[in-house]
């Protein structure tokens, strides 16, 4: 039940993006749809993806005649030996029934052995495993060179143009990751009289020469790295991170360089997906040229989602869509480039030039639901739906109705949290939680409009669903319980339910009564304890909640754990009573009933009693959210007493009556629990610097913030103090 670690909170995705790229465009150019984190897919620029169309060529090389498996096997798993074997005719063992390996003899074309051969070779200086992306390549010239002269001689003795272009790639390849200063050379020699032959290799070899020639000629870099990324998906990410543009000379002059619009076009794309870019700006270029380039609807979308990225963030204060309509919002730069993004879709609708219109129109109706235009945005989503019979689009105009729908809403009802509910899991896309996080959202705040603060808690995405540390009063239990035992629960209740650690209700006896020992209302706690079903195996607590030893703040110590919660209770009123006695047992108890309350603290041995959680960064965050308080809420610093003015107040009793009876040694004690109390309270108070994550409780607290330590040399003779001494450095040094 209790725990030490913190909850931390995911903070990948702090907006909601309810236009889904994936439901609207193709794969083309995936990796590239807008995102906050370097790409949207990271499956483009791995290995494995960029084998694929490699693989590809391959088996078409052999006609068909072997599989995928057998020719990757082949081509990235075979070692150098094996390889070498097969080029001198040799079969080793294992290999003779390698379809790839059958396919390449029977078909005659065995000089590709020599071919793969020859790559491995060049592999092993080329490719270095487990090397992070931030270190340089180590370099090998001579052997680098000495391959290329391999190779050189390996390109006249092949017969297939098709695989001496794969010999200029490696040889290319070789010149330019050892910096030898001849990428260009070779590529002139070897692969441009090769031209003509269809291969993606080509553009893997230009991939290169781009790369070779940045420094010096950087517009015809920029523009092969823009044709690269048009041609060639397998290419398209690195194309993406070399595309760099300087200055307006090198733009112009690349622009130059295109010999067709779509090389135009790719240049204006890879411009305008770069950060800091004026998208719009590139949009109409793009549109100059050709009104329906997948550029323009892959820029259109990621406008969208840019757009989702400033205005929706998920916490309510920065979120356009929980904004009170009536409040007066400045005209900020996020709604001035919201307008003239819809202003741009409208005027691209107007033009009657687009062939698919029904994106542009959920485009448009989407914009007007940004800027809180509900009633547009539904008839234009209406018009959208109607013109379309593409399963993915209209999963996506469903999404954006819920959403509709969501901000529309004023009330709960069963029909929301049933059909409503159901309809959002059966549509969203289990990659994209986006609708389902705001539809709890959205109901969390009609819940607590509606007086439902169970539920208000419990759908609230952005809190940590911790009914112990909740922040509520013990009312907020009695709405928990209700819920629990509620009979016929909608589908949207039963998800809540998943929220709450348990639905045994001895759970929840037990939490109102720590609630009530929280606001002080212990006789009514006892009343909820001895609910407790007989069945019931009570958990002792760890530590004697009425012990408080000389060490500072929550230290554990080796002593038997004598009570539960409901014994701990009951023997806590007895004490209570007792102390409001004139007995000579009155000061013991006012003394072991201030133990008690200052072990229910933060700092205390038995925090668990009131809490299941505790973390070593608590008084860190309390600094943290005084000087951040824009991020603090109530949940996060609830549930933790730190208020010792309940401890004080039965000290200073104890020391009174400890006085008044003659008993110097609980006066002692009770005189340096004080002490402890204000030197936690200066703690607490210290401004620590919430921009360091040292969650030490601060410096050495001074004595002045700790009066009770200078009464205690009245009391130096006690035994107590003497062996407080022993364990203390303040009495030491006072002493």
């Amino acid at each position: 039940m209790n725990a030490i670690c913190g909850y931390y909170e995911d903070y990948s995705e702090q907006y909601y993006t309810f236009v889904q790229p994936k439901l609207l465009l193709a794969d083309t150019h995936k990796p590239l749809f807008f995102t906050v984190d370097r790409l949207y897919d990271y499956d483009w620029n791995t290995p494995n993806a960029q084998r694929a169309d490699n693989l590809a060529e391959w088996r078409n090389f052999v006609q068909g005649q072997a599989t995928t498996e057998d020719l990757e096997l082949l081509i990235y798993t075979a070692e150098a030996e094996t390889l070498s074997a097969l080029a001198q005719g040799q079969t080793p063992t294992g290999w003779a029934s390698n379809s790839a390996v059958k396919a390449i003899r029977a078909q005659l074309k065995t000089e590709a052995f020599a071919y793969l051969s020859y790559a491995k070779q060049c592999e092993s200086i080329n490719v270095i495993e487990e090397r992070h992306y931030w270190e340089e390549l180590r370099t090998d010239q001579p052997k680098a060179k000495a391959l290329i002269a391999e190779g050189q001689k390996l390109y006249t003795t092949l017969k297939a143009n098709w695989l001496k272009l794969r010999v200029a790639y490696q040889m290319g390849r070789l010149a330019h990751y050892h910096h030898l200063g001849t990428v260009e050379s070779l590529y002139k020699q070897y692969a441009q009289p090769l031209a003509k032959e269809q291969s993606l290799i080509q553009d893997w070899i230009l991939s290169d020469l781009a790369g070779a020639i940045h420094a010096e000629r950087p517009a015809e870099a920029v523009y092969l790295f823009a044709k690269i990324y048009d041609r060639c998906p397998s290419r398209r990410v690195q194309a993406y991170y070399s595309f760099r543009v300087a200055d307006d000379d090198t733009w112009n002059a690349a622009l130059a360089l295109c010999q067709n619009k779509r090389e135009q076009i790719a240049l204006y794309f890879l411009r305008a997906i770069k950060p800091f870019s004026n998208s719009l700006e590139e949009m109409d270029a793009i549109w100059a040229l050709d009104p329906n380039s997948e550029y323009l609807e892959t820029l259109l979308v990621r406008e969208i989602n840019k757009l989702e990225y400033l205005l929706l963030n998920k916490y309510d204060k920065e979120n356009f869509l929980f904004i009170d309509k009536n409040t007066q919002m400045s005209l900020s730069e996020k709604e001035r480039y919201l307008h003239q993004t819809t202003a741009w879709v409208r005027k691209a609708i107007d033009s009657k030039q687009l062939q698919r219109q029904t994106l542009w129109q959920i485009a448009h109706g989407y914009l007007q639901y940004l800027a809180l235009d509900y009633d547009n945005a539904q008839r234009v989503l209406d018009q959208a739906l109607a013109s379309t019979t593409n399963p993915k689009v209209q999963k996506q105009i469903r999404l954006l109705q819920l959403a509709i729908k969501l901000s529309t809403l004023e009330k709960t009802s069963p029909e929301i949290e049933n059909q409503w509910f159901q309809q959002l899991m059966d549509d969203q896309d289990q990659e994209n939680f986006s609708l389902q996080y705001f539809y709890k959202q959205r109901m969390a705040i009609l819940y607590a409009r509606e007086g439902q603060g169970a539920k208000a808690f419990l759908s609230n995405p952005q809190v940590w669903g911790d009914v112990w540390t909740a922040g509520k009063n013990a009312a907020f239990v009695d709405e928990l319980l209700d819920f629990v035992r509620k009979p016929n629960k909608t589908t949207y209740e039963e998800v809540l339910m998943e929220r709450l650690p348990t639905r045994d209700e001895a759970y929840y006896i037990e939490l109102k009564a720590a609630y009530l020992i929280r606001e002080d209302r212990l006789k009514e706690a006892a009343q909820w304890y001895a609910q407790y079903p007989e069945q019931t195996q009570e958990e002792r607590l760890p530590e004697d909640p009425f012990y408080a030893n000389f060490k500072h703040n929550n230290v554990r110590e080796e002593r038997q754990a004598r009570y539960t919660r409901r014994q701990w209770l009951q023997k806590m009123l007895e004490y209570i009573a007792e102390s409001q006695k004139n007995g000579k047992d009155a000061a013991q108890a006012a003394l072991l009933v201030g133990h008690a309350y200052y072990n229910l603290t933060w700092f205390g041995n038995s925090w668990h009693i009131l809490n299941n959680y505790r973390s070593s960064a608590d008084l860190w965050l309390i600094h943290y959210y005084k000087k951040y308080p824009e991020n603090a809420s109530e949940q996060q610093l609830s549930g933790h007493r730190y208020d010792q003015s309940l401890a004080i107040q039965y000290y200073t009793h104890a020391l009174e009556l400890a006085k008044r009876n003659k008993q110097p040694e609980i006066a002692a004690e009770a005189l340096f629990m004080i002490a402890k109390c204000q030197q936690n309270t200066y703690y607490i108070q210290f401004e620590s610097d919430p921009n360091s994550y040292d969650y030490s409780p601060g410096p050495r607290a001074p004595l002045s913030a700790k009066p009770a330590f200078e009464a205690l040399k009245n009391y130096r003779n006690t035994k107590y103090v003497q062996q407080a001494i022993g364990e203390c450095w303040y009495l030491d040094e006072m002493f």
